[in-house]
């Protein structure tokens, strides 16, 4: 995009592994925060969201090259993108049994991913099987008893700071269902926070994360076919072939 002349805005991520069990849980973000709930709220009756000084340090409001595309002038935007991902004649698309994932095949996007990952189908194989598949195993994680003991162990946990949940997923619903009863009010926004804090610490202390993943090995090994099964050990590879050509472009710039 430089060598076109235009401006390409990368965030920067942090240190941190984004896969970390801290970057995922992302304390930070919830003490300013929270899940997010009350900016979606907010911006649907038309409130400001007032990010705090807080908000503006965190890594995830880093400014976006989706952010500074929206800044442009309509014929500017549309130029930008024609250069970072070509036009509608230029989309192909990778179909699965559960779905699809749509991709450019020219502009400075499609360059990219061509270096990192070889060729677009593999990038397209990358972006979409390994999630199509763990989808799969959502339902049947959610009903394995080390994972039912954890959720009682994190409901316990919670419970010791004042709050009455089974799941993590119902925090969220209530607090939902708050919004909708009331709006986006200054006080719901605060008692979001305060939940997502609790909830997201409780997690850490449990290594919620770290043992969900653990749960979901365990059954991807018992769940997923053998032909399944070696179409990830091949991604895998591929995988550590990009991270090894990305590595290089940030080496030699």
């Amino acid at each position: 995009m430089t060598a076109k002349g235009l401006r390409y805005v990368v965030a920067d991520s942090g240190a941190a592994s984004a896969t970390a069990p801290s970057a995922q849980v992302d304390l930070r973000r919830r003490r300013s925060q929270g899940y997010g709930l009350y900016a979606q709220y907010a911006a649907a009756a038309g409130k400001p969201t007032q990010p705090t000084a807080s908000d503006a340090a965190s890594p995830g409001n880093a400014p976006s090259n989706d952010a500074y595309v929206r800044s442009l002038s309509a014929a500017r935007a549309a130029a930008y993108m024609t250069a970072l991902r070509g036009g509608t004649s230029d989309l192909r698309t990778f179909r699965m049994a559960d779905g699809s994932l749509e991709f450019s095949v020219k502009g400075c996007e499609a360059d990219s991913r061509r270096q990192l990952y070889g060729s677009l189908t593999t990038y397209a194989e990358l972006a979409a099987v390994p999630q199509n598949l763990n989808a799969t195993l959502t339902a049947p994680v959610q009903r394995d008893a080390a994972y039912l003991a954890l959720m009682r162990r994190w409901s316990t946990c919670m419970a010791d700071r004042g709050y009455d949940y089974a799941l993590p997923s119902d925090a969220q619903a209530r607090l939902k269902a708050s919004y909708e009863r009331s709006g986006a009010t200054p006080a719901l926004r605060s008692q979001e926070i305060a939940t997502a804090v609790a909830d997201g610490t409780c997690a850490l202390r449990l290594r919620i994360p770290s043992e969900v993943v653990a749960i979901r090995k365990r059954l991807a090994g018992s769940l997923l076919t053998a032909r399944q099964q070696a179409a990830m050990a091949e991604l895998a590879t591929d995988w550590q072939r990009a991270t090894a050509a990305a590595q290089r472009v940030v080496r030699s710039t």
